[in-house]
């Protein structure tokens, strides 16, 4: 005999997204490869030693800064 029991998962998904540059919304569903998303945990020794950055670029905003290297990639 088998007893069963219901699960129920609860799910998240991303329904905007916001360039933290310009403050444009993108909808990642729609415009899945127009925003750059960066997410840095920093290391010992840094000034911002075990802290988590995160942020997303337009774009636009990720051309733009492209624009600014020194060194291109």
């Amino acid at each position: 005999m088998r007893q069963t029991k219901k699960i129920v998962k609860v799910m998240t998904e991303t329904d905007l997204i916001i360039c933290n540059k310009c403050g444009k919304h993108i909808t990642p569903l729609k415009y899945h490869d127009t925003f750059l998303s960066v997410n840095k945990t920093w290391g010992y020794g840094s000034p911002h030693d075990g802290e988590t950055h995160s942020f997303e670029l337009c774009g636009d905003c990720y051309e733009r800064l492209l624009e600014e290297f020194k060194v291109k990639i």
